[in-house]
């Protein structure tokens, strides 16, 4: 997956629980050891677009 594909993906997030994130009504878990990578990307992205 190529950043511009990341990116598509990250904007349609409607919702992130612990260990899930939801695009729409879908559920996507994330494992404990993607956890905090996820978060730190997802932080970047919300930054560089505020």
């Amino acid at each position: 997956m190529n950043g511009l594909d990341a990116a598509k993906r990250i904007r349609n997030i409607t919702k992130i629980e612990k260990d899930v994130v939801y695009i729409g009504d879908i559920s996507i878990p994330i494992s404990r050891q993607k956890r905090k990578e996820f978060k730190e990307n997802f932080l970047k992205y919300i930054e560089r677009t505020d």
